[in-house]
């Protein structure tokens, strides 16, 4: 019986000593409150027109869906289309065909049959294709051209190297989608 006082006498000693902590911890943010607090504005976003400027944060941007996705479409394609190896001839390429028009795809072609003369089948060769920069678009509703800045890693049987390359891309619209139109080294 004197051991069961015991505990309940140290349990109960705790728990007044950590309400004890806990009020004095209230009074004593009470009394160091910072003198500048946040305030939370809300923010108001007109889903109606989400490029209306009044609508937007500070700092942020009005964006034109219509040139990020041409931004989009270029960027996915070069990384796609310059990234290849002569274990796969072709791959890139075949599975880039339908964001082409009918000239980028004969473009395509002669690039493929270049790169296979260039680069036989006895040694490993293989690029990997990072855009690193692009300009805005410019251009029509139907059209665009954007400038790009490439980095080209490519890797041989015996070193690796990293290129960088300029290059001019044009879209054209086909209903929803943008589609190379053409693709020049600068």
């Amino acid at each position: 019986m004197y051991i069961n006082k015991r505990r309940l006498f140290i349990i109960g000693g705790a728990a007044l000593l950590l309400v004890l902590i806990i009020v004095l911890l209230v009074l004593w943010n009470r009394g160091h409150e910072p003198s500048d607090t946040l305030v939370n504005e809300p923010q108001i976003f007109d889903q109606q027109n989400p490029n209306d400027e009044a609508s937007l944060r500070p700092g942020q941007n009005v964006t034109n869906p219509d040139e990020d996705g041409a931004k989009s479409a270029a960027k996915n394609f070069v990384e796609r289309y310059f990234s290849f190896s002569n274990q796969n001839w072709g791959e890139n390429i075949n599975l880039l065909q339908n964001k082409m028009t009918a000239a980028m795809r004969t473009q395509a072609q002669t690039d493929l049959e270049n790169w296979r003369e260039l680069y036989d089948n006895q040694f490993y060769y293989g690029v990997s294709a990072k855009v690193l920069s692009q300009t805005d678009p410019t251009g029509g509703i139907q059209s665009k051209t954007l400038e790009q800045q490439v980095q080209l890693q490519v890797t041989s049987e015996t070193n690796q190297d990293i290129q960088y390359a300029s290059y001019s891309v044009e879209l054209v619209k086909s209903g929803d989608r943008w589609l190379i139109n053409s693709l020049t080294k600068k």
